[in-house]
This record gives structure tokens, sequence and C-alpha cells, in this order.
């Protein structure tokens, strides 16, 4: 499995958003549950982090690692008003204080990272993946399949392996899904870079400590993509 990472990055990517890295992480040993009583306080923290963003910066579209990343989607072609990122609309029903939507530990603790970072981040099933995995603009033509129906949405940014696209950061895929079966994950962080991007140990420590603490998750290897 250790040839899952690192992730590459397409050129049209790196010449929109030089500054981009991709932070990859691989877990094995998992026992993913439902409802582990860490969730609670992790919640409760993020949300105060969301609204203290929200205060400082007015709208969460103009948090730096947000606008970072609708200025690589526009750069690729895409309307970030009609398909925004997944993760700024996840973070605005936080602001909202909509429900929390419950899935499992693992997938609930990726989501409290990506709010907590403002930037994507993906969790994926290790053994469903078929190597070399790559972010990149998606084809015309190529279908996406999402929950309301198959999107054909051509420059879309995406994380695709070599025979599927697997995500995107902007419409709900979900393929490679880690559920409560799954042993072994792979969890990837889209950092923009702002401000000299992520600091990779201590964002890669953040991650391994929340998902150990709620997966029982060992990790096995850690990589930032150059």
């Amino acid at each position: 499995m250790d040839h899952l990472l690192p992730i590459g990055v397409s050129d049209e990517i790196r010449r929109v958003l030089p500054e981009l890295r991709v932070h990859a992480m691989l877990f094995d040993g998992a026992r993913i549950g439902v409802g582990h009583g860490g969730l609670d306080p992790l919640r409760s923290r993020v949300v105060r982090r969301v609204d203290e963003l929200a205060e400082r910066h007015g709208d969460l579209a103009d948090i730096p690692s947000v606008r970072a990343m609708i200025t690589l989607l526009e750069g690729l072609g895409q309307d970030p008003r009609r398909h925004p990122p997944t993760f700024l609309q996840r973070a605005q029903a936080m602001a909202r204080r909509d429900p929390f939507l419950v899935e499992n530990d693992a997938r609930d603790t990726t989501l409290m990272l990506s709010l907590y970072y403002m930037v994507p981040v993906f969790l994926l099933d290790a053994v469903a993946l078929r190597p070399p995995l790559m972010l990149q603009p998606s084809a015309h033509g190529h279908v996406m399949p999402t929950p309301t129906g198959p999107v054909d949405s051509p420059g879309a940014l995406v994380l695709a392996d070599n025979e599927k696209v697997l995500r995107s950061v902007q419409h709900e895929i979900g393929r490679a899904p880690v559920m409560e079966m799954t042993q072994k994950f792979v969890i990837i962080l889209i950092d923009p870079g702002v401000d000299g991007g992520l600091d990779p140990e201590r964002t890669s420590q953040r991650i391994d400590n929340w998902l150990s603490a709620l997966t029982s998750a060992e990790l096995l290897k850690a990589t930032v993509s150059p």
C-alpha cells in the first residue's frame, strides 16, 4: 500500500496555484464505530472556530484558504457561485446551526478536520484504490456519480485514481467510501498554500491525534506532494 502515496498534482493546477500542496496519510487497523463520545467536544471546538472565522472575515468565502480555492476553480474554468466547494457549504451549514450529519466516526472526524482548516479533505478506503492517485481537472465527458444524479462538469477539480474519479471539490462523490468494516484508509488534505501553507509536521500530528483517538487507527505513512 505504500505505492498509494504521494498524491500527484496536474500541471494545470500547478499553473494556476503553484503553492498548492497535498497532504496524504495512510492508516491501518481502524475500528470504526458511530457516535464516539469524543466527537461532541470536537464538534463544539470546530463550531467556535468557524464562528470566529466568520466574525473575523465577515463572509466565510473570504477566508484566505477558501478564497484561494475559489481562485483555483475559476482558473480551471469553473463557476464557484454555481458549484461552490462542498466544504464551504458545510461550513455555512455549521454557521447556521443546521443539524450535524452523522455518518461514522472516521467520516465525521474528516469533516471536522476540513472545517477546522477550511480546506477540502477526502477520506477513502485504501483497498478500493487503483494508484496512481492524481489531483486534476475532470475531462469533458467524464461523468461523475452524485446523490442527485450524474454530472458532467469539465474542468471540475477532482481526485482520481487510474480507473475513476474518486472525489470532487465541488460535487458529492462517494466512491471508495470508508465504512464501519474498513480497516485501512487514506486521508487527503488539499492545502492551497496561503501564507506559506500548513506546517506538515503539525498538520499530520493533529490528523493522527484526532483519527487515532476516534478510530484506533495507526498511522503508517505521511507525505506532502512537492
